[in-house]
């Protein structure tokens, strides 16, 4: 890049609707960490320590969003070097990976990872694909095998209602609202790291109704939610926040790095707020956390919750995935003797190993969660 193409480049950057979109939305932002600091909204070690390399994001130049996927590697540790060509040696991992999902997938749930603002990924013979992507397609297929996506499979007339606390960059949101466009999304995380997912979300979906906390006073907005498309709420607001007609409400890999005191308090407002269904990808405890008791344990006070066997292995893994067919209410119904059969096998297994239970609350799992009558 010369003198001469960085003007060009700078001078296009500064016009696009995502620079527009970083700037409204740092101005929301600096006000909820203003709000945040007076009302004393802490949050768990693990997490002061990891925005504390991300505060430069309040400063970003307009290449910087022009690439703000790029710096989403602050929240998910996934780098786009990691997708170049000279590692697309890598990719047949990730297809063996997709092709293991894809026999699980009975709603044609795949979306692959956008291209806007710096997107990444493998192409797999036409699909961009990155780890996010395959994390967010398991999510997905996990939800399914529960009925907890029915409503908006097949009611889309009637407007669903979804909660997803850390969303993060905004990853799973924008996968969520692609396949059921009729829902009023409601994210709510860190207000710094709403930066990237308000960022996110308006570039991807330009002719969407958005609401920021602060827009107007958060106790008018019940009447209105329906309204919206988004909806953004800083962590801290979560004791004013009102969700009529919540359905789902939805953690990935965030409760793991909470307090349990801040796990609770998410879950109890999700059975406050009348949440039917809640569904958790998460380590019960990180091995760093100090601070957590178990993130499932603290679910069942609240819910009557299920282990849902998706892939025998991590998210993150990328080999020897043992793929079984998950049971689901229908195909329980249509094919009985099929349900617990097992797909045609990608890859060999993993060998067997001794279970070690100190170790088990360190694993990932798959928890869904049925509302309880009364919480314990």
């Amino acid at each position: 890049m010369t003198y001469q193409t960085l003007d060009v480049q700078l001078d296009r950057a500064k016009n696009t609707d995502a620079y527009r979109h970083y700037l409204a939305a740092r101005e929301s932002v600096l006000r909820m960490l203003d709000e945040a600091e007076r009302n004393l909204g802490g949050v768990s070690e693990y997490w002061t320590e990891e925005l504390a390399g991300f505060n430069y994001i309040l400063d970003a130049s307009p290449l910087i969003v022009d690439r703000l996927r790029e710096h989403s590697h602050h929240i998910t540790g996934i780098r786009s070097y990691e997708y170049r060509q000279h590692h697309d040696f890598r990719k047949t991992g990730f297809l063996k990976k997709f092709i293991a999902l894809k026999e699980l997938d009975h709603a044609n749930l795949f979306v692959q990872e956008s291209t806007i603002l710096g997107g990444f990924g493998h192409d797999l013979d036409g699909r961009f694909v990155n780890l996010d992507t395959l994390k967010f397609y398991e999510y997905l297929i996990g939800l399914d095998s529960q009925g907890f996506l029915d409503e908006f499979k097949y009611s889309p007339e009637n407007r669903g209602v979804v909660a997803e606390v850390g969303p993060g960059w905004g990853g799973f949101p924008y996968q969520f609202k692609t396949l059921f466009p009729n829902t009023t999304y409601v994210l709510i995380d860190l207000p710094l790291t709403l930066l990237l997912s308000i960022t996110y979300m308006k570039t991807a979906f330009s002719d969407t109704s958005v609401f920021v906390y602060g827009d107007y006073p958060i106790d008018e907005l019940p009447t209105q939610l329906e309204t919206y498309d988004f909806v953004f709420i800083p962590h801290y607001a979560l004791d004013q926040l009102e969700l009529p007609g919540l359905g789902l409400t939805l953690n990935m890999v965030s409760f793991q790095e909470m307090t349990s005191t801040h796990v609770e308090d998410y879950v109890k407002r999700a059975f406050d707020w009348g949440s039917s269904h809640i569904y958790s990808l998460n380590r019960d405890r990180s091995r760093y956390n100090s601070e957590l008791s178990s993130v499932s344990s603290i679910m069942a006070k609240y819910y009557e919750t299920t282990d849902v066997n998706v892939l025998p292995v991590p998210y993150f893994a990328l080999s020897n995935p043992l793929v079984k067919e998950i049971p689901t209410i229908m195909s329980r119904i249509k094919h009985p003797r099929r349900t617990l059969r097992s797909v045609k096998r990608k890859i060999k297994p993993p060998p067997g190993k001794a279970v070690n239970m100190a170790q088990e609350i360190h694993k990932y799992k798959h928890v869904a969660g049925r509302r309880k009558t009364d919480a314990i």
